[in-house]
Parts: structure tokens; C-alpha cells; sequence
């Protein structure tokens, strides 16, 4: 009887991204290669992931702390980030320990450093998939912090552990890792009608549509009322409805668990600029509105993207706070058509070449 093949993928626990387009990929592997067994270490929730992985919550890494969707907490990130390095390598040691006798074929990171050094403990491949590096955000994060070279150098020294990285596009520097492959989009792509999702919603077909998407963290200093004086276009959020919420903001959490059907149901999406909500605005041709999230160092390179591959508008957080956000949706919706042709397969490409090294045969 063949053993079973083994993969372990560590996911950053940063936000929702990377556990959502790591789960598409792992969809893609698993319809694939149906018998490879997929462990999965770090980021929760369980469901971001396709059914029979095996999800351990784990910190795999720290991140970047903020005190909501568009303000970085850059001084308390370093400091965190320092306490973590001084036990990493134990946390690392400690996870060989637990896999070896899985005996994994290969490691997956998107994008903790402690995937390398656990594959590297282990004599496995160790593959890195991403857009940035943590010791480029960190040393760029603006931080005063004297701990600030010595977390860049230690995070530097494990992604330079890495055997390959699978380079996202919307990509800033890496260069710690020293072998780069290029891979295209991981897409979210609706699966359902953007008018069957608006019936759902209540919402009335004609509808202008905007969706007010800010990650993972609530916006507390965006009060719904603001958005009264706006009544011809009907906003979503998924923040907790407040008293004095006027009739054309609809609250729509029970159904994020399929984001990509909420934004591709909407005219316009109304963002901080993170790669996930980015990556799904581009494949579902959904125009941006963005507005600026001081202190993270992806978002000029995020924002070169976005601008570069469709249409896409600036609002200020004052402007946004204010409800005043009619001008520049009617400049993306002017050009809504206006979109550059993107490849949206990376999902196949990089589960193909994760099995490919990892010695498992998939399904053509």
C-alpha cells in the first residue's frame, strides 16, 4: 500500500488574505491530487479552507498590529515582532518534532518564516508564496523601535531558507528569497449571479451598489449615518448596524463567508488597499475606490497595480469619514469598462508546481 502523501502549509495569521487565497490554492491542489493529506498550521478560521485539511491554530507569526482597518501600530508591531523572534526557533523545533513522523513531502508558506525553518528541519522543499516579505515590511514599516535591525535580519535569515518563491503579481520587494518564480493572480471568481446575490441581499436590481470592504478589523471612526446625504447608491458593510443607520446602508454579514459574491454583486467597492480584496475586485472587474492606510509599506505597490490593471480612485480618510464619496465613484464608474486582460489561473499554476516537486502525480 503507497503511504499517503503528506503537504503542511503555514499561513500568516496578517488578516483574512493570505488564509483565503492559500485556501483557493489548496482547493485546486486537493481536486488534483484527491489522496495527498494537506495540514494546515496558523491562520483560523477552518473554513477558509477546502474540506478534509486538517487546520491547527497556531502563531506563526506576528504581523502588523493595527488599531483598525487603516491605522498601523507601527512602534507596537516591532515590539511584538522582537518578542517573537527570541522564541521562534523553540516554536520551529517544537514543530519538527510534531511532523516528522507525518513525514511531509514538502512545506508551504504564505508567508511566516517559520515555514522555511521547518522544512529545512525536516530536509523538505520549503516553498514560499507571496507578494511581500516581512523583513521588507518591517524594515520599512517606519517603526523607531531599536529592535527594528535585528527582527529584519533574523526574519531575512529563514525566508533565505526557502527553496523557491512563488512570486504573486501586486508584488514589492524580496529579496531575501533567493529563487523567484512568477506566478499569475490567485482568483476568487463569484460562483453565482450578481443578481441572484442582490435578491438574496434585498436589494433592487438597478440598484448603484457599493461595498465597504476594510478587511478583518472593524472601522469604529466610520459612522454609516454619513452615508444619508448619498441616497441614489445603496452601501453594504459587514460592520454591526448602529442606531441612527440610515435605510440605504445594508448590513450583510451572514454572508461573507463567500466574499467574492458580495463584491462582484456591487458597482463599486470601497477598500484599504490589501491584496486579497484587490485580487478579487480585479478577477470579478469590480471598479475601486481607496482610500490610504498610512504606515504599510505594500500599499504603494498595491495601488500601482490596481491602477495599472483597471479602474480606480482615490478618497481620503477625511473624505470617506464624511460620507463624501459621490465624486469619485462616479469617476470609476465612468470607466468601468476600462480593464487590462489578467491571467487568473494562479491557483492551477501553483498547486501544479507544489505537486510537482513535492513528487506527486496530478490530474491532468
Amino acid at each position: 500500500m503507497h503511504e499517503q502523501p503528506v503537504i503542511v502549509a503555514y499561513v500568516s495569521r496578517h488578516g483574512f488574505g493570505h488564509a483565503m487565497r492559500t485556501g483557493v490554492m489548496l482547493q485546486r491542489l486537493r481536486e488534483l491530487a484527491p489522496t495527498v493529506r494537506v495540514l494546515v498550521r496558523g491562520a483560523a478560521p477552518s473554513w477558509a479552507y477546502p474540506p478534509g485539511c486538517e487546520v491547527a491554530d497556531l502563531e506563526t507569526d506576528v504581523g502588523v498590529l493595527q488599531a483598525d482597518s487603516v491605522t498601523t501600530l507601527c512602534n507596537q508591531t516591532i515590539e511584538r515582532a522582537a518578542a517573537f523572534e527570541r522564541v521562534r526557533p523553540a516554536l520551529a523545533a517544537a514543530e519538527c518534532a510534531v511532523l516528522a513522523p507525518q513525514r511531509p513531502r514538502l512545506v508551504l508558506g504564505d508567508i511566516p518564516p517559520i515555514a522555511f525553518d521547518v522544512a529545512r528541519g525536516l530536509g523538505v522543499p520549503g516553498i514560499a508564496v507571496g507578494n511581500f516579505a516581512w523583513d521588507w515590511i518591517y524594515a520599512n514599516l517606519g517603526s523607531t523601535r531599536p529592535e527594528t535591525p535585528e527582527v529584519v535580519a533574523s526574519i531575512a535569515a529563514s525566508e533565505a531558507r526557502a527553496d523557491l518563491l512563488l512570486r504573486l503579481p501586486l508584488h514589492a520587494e524580496m529579496a531575501a528569497f533567493p529563487t523567484v518564480e512568477d506566478v499569475p493572480l490567485i482568483a476568487r471568481i463569484a460562483a453565482r449571479d450578481r443578481e441572484v446575490v442582490r435578491r438574496e441581499l434585498g436589494i433592487p436590481s438597478g440598484a448603484i451598489v457599493a461595498l465597504l470592504s476594510f478587511g478583518g478589523f472593524d472601522l469604529q471612526r466610520l459612522d454609516p449615518a454619513v452615508f444619508a446625504h448619498t441616497p441614489e447608491i445603496t452601501f453594504l458593510t459587514t460592520l454591526p448596524r448602529r442606531d441612527g443607520t440610515p435605510g440605504n446602508v445594508v448590513n450583510c454579514a451572514a454572508a461573507t463567508r463567500h466574499y467574492e459574491e458580495l463584491v462582484a454583486a456591487c458597482d463599486v467597492a470601497i477598500i484599504k488597499p490589501g491584496w486579497g480584496t484587490i485580487a478579487d475586485c480585479v478577477a470579478n472587474r469590480v471598479p475601486v475606490v481607496y482610500t490610504t492606510r498610512p504606515g504599510f509599506p505594500e500599499e504603494p505597490a498595491l495601488v500601482a497595480g490596481l491602477e495599472r490593471l483597471g479602474p480606480a480612485a482615490f478618497v481620503s480618510q477625511e473624505a470617506l469619514f464624511a460620507g463624501e464619496v459621490r465624486p469619485a465613484i462616479a469617476q470609476v464608474l465612468a470607466r468601468r469598462h476600462d480593464w487590462q486582460s489578467v491571467r487568473l489561473d494562479g491557483a492551477d499554476v501553483i498547486a501544479r508546481r507544489v505537486l510537482d516537486i513535492a513528487g506527486v502525480t496530478a490530474r491532468v
